[in-house]
């Protein structure tokens, strides 16, 4: 089992939780199996899984990170910040 993922329990508990907070009502029964659904999509895919998908280098963001700063400093001060902070 990938680790870090709530049990089926605990899933319902939060499930009814979130009816009860908002308003809703819902059977046992039926937290039940939302609880299971959701559980078995949990355990699709494990936490280590989503570092490699999402540990990657993002050069997109990088981007737009950059023209964010140039737009709000000046360009030629992304640069100065970058190198200082290396």
């Amino acid at each position: 089992m990938p680790e870090n993922i709530p049990t089926q329990t605990a899933n319902e508990k939060l499930i009814r939780d979130y009816a009860e907070a908002n308003g809703h009502e819902i059977s046992k029964g039926k937290a039940q199996r939302l609880a299971l659904k959701w559980h078995k999509r949990q355990q699709l895919i494990g936490i280590s899984e989503l570092h490699h998908l999402f540990g990657h280098s993002d050069p997109t963001a990088e981007t737009a990170v950059r023209n964010v700063l140039q737009q709000k400093n000046g360009p030629g001060t992304v640069a100065k910040q970058y190198s200082e902070a290396a």
